[in-house]
């Protein structure tokens, strides 16, 4: 079981005599210590992309318009040409 505060992490001493063990500082991945799960008060997470539903829809949606009117462009130029 570790102790901490906002800088480090320690083991206190099992018969209360207040000594600290293996005290360091933390070291932080992705917000976490790695060593005794302390959150990084200064972490920001990451933006993440927008993986939503809406997001393929609206892609969808745009790439069908486009299509039909590149599909209508030709169209048109064929019944022009002839």
């Amino acid at each position: 079981e570790w102790s901490r505060d906002a800088e480090k992490h320690w083991h206190e001493c099992a018969n209360g005599c207040g000594t600290r063990s293996a005290e360091a500082a933390h070291t932080f991945e992705d917000g976490i210590c790695t060593v005794c799960g302390a959150a990084d008060p200064s972490y920001v997470k990451p933006d993440s992309p927008d993986t939503s539903d809406r997001a393929l829809l609206s892609g969808m949606v745009l790439l069908t318009v486009l299509s039909g009117a590149t599909g209508f462009s030709l169209v048109n130029r064929r019944k022009k040409n002839r």
